[in-house]
Formats: C-alpha cells, sequence, structure tokens
C-alpha cells in the first residue's frame, strides 16, 4: 500500500504567505492554502482591529474560532456575541459582517472550499506590493473578482486607513 504524502507544518509565527498581510488594519498568516489541501479548505489565522462590514461570499462558506477578543456577527437576521472559544459557521450566499467590542480580536477562520478567499488576498497583496493606492473602489473590484460583494455601495468589507 502507498500513500500520497501532503502533510505540513506551519510554525506559530510563520504564513504561507510570508510576512506580508494583504490589508490594512490586519495581522494575517495563511496557515493551510488550496495548494496544501488539494482546494478542500483554506485555514488563516488574523489579529483585525477594524470592523467587517456586511458582505457576501458567493464561492465559499466560511467559519470563524474566536481565540481572543469579543466581537459580534451578524449573518443574515441572525447575531452572535462571541468570546474566545466560540465558532460560527457563516455559509456562503449569506450576508455577515463583524463588529469588534474589544480594541482587536484573534481568530482562525476556515474557507471551503479553498482557494477564492486565498487568491482574493494574495491578489491584494500583489496590488498592495506594486505601490497601488487601497481605494474602496479598488478593494470592491478585487473582491468581486473572487466572489466577495459587499451589500451596499456604501459599505467596505474592511475600514481602510485614510
Amino acid at each position: 500500500m502507498s500513500f500520497k504524502a501532503r502533510d505540513f507544518a506551519v510554525g506559530p509565527n510563520d504564513s504561507l504567505w510570508g510576512d506580508d498581510c494583504p490589508l490594512p488594519g490586519t495581522d494575517m498568516q495563511l496557515l493551510a492554502g488550496a495548494g496544501q489541501t488539494d482546494g478542500q479548505f483554506s485555514v488563516v489565522r488574523y489579529t483585525i482591529t477594524t470592523e467587517v462590514y456586511t458582505h457576501i461570499h458567493d464561492l465559499e462558506d466560511e467559519s470563524i474560532y474566536l481565540l481572543d477578543g469579543e466581537i459580534t456577527v451578524r449573518v443574515g437576521d441572525n447575531s452572535y456575541d462571541l468570546t474566545p472559544g466560540s465558532f460560527i459557521f457563516m455559509p456562503k450566499g449569506v450576508p455577515h459582517s463583524i463588529l469588534p467590542r474589544s480594541a482587536s480580536w484573534k481568530g482562525l477562520t476556515v474557507s471551503v472550499p479553498g482557494g477564492p478567499f486565498q487568491a482574493c488576498m494574495e491578489e491584494l497583496l500583489e496590488f498592495q506590493k506594486a505601490g497601488n493606492e487601497f481605494t474602496p473602489e479598488a478593494m470592491l473590484d478585487i473582491q468581486g473578482r473572487h466572489g466577495v460583494r459587499n451589500v451596499s455601495a456604501e459599505d467596505q468589507w474592511y475600514q481602510l486607513e485614510s
């Protein structure tokens, strides 16, 4: 019997993206990408200090395991107050948003299937590395190419620093 080796490990401060973070107001590490999981899922660890405005993922389901901080998550018409150790599942096609109730919060996100969210973050990282300005229009354009759309034109996925 033969086995296809796909095991791998990522250290506590490591990221498959290296030291770069694709979004302002976040510290984000890719722990498992589509390439490591045969496209089955992606896992991202992050610390966020801003509100995540109402948006919809058309291509993947998303879940969060809250490691630190407190957040309120709206999924459709439901609202959930999460504390460390809480878990939430947000199905694709359903609007959701995240409001921090502490200065920052840390979480693990699993996106299924792997790929769309990861590709969006990687395009944002390349956009940033090219010296382009993060504008709401640029963010909406990049997100839209990867199946993420905002509920209203006034909303931004992540609050941009001025």
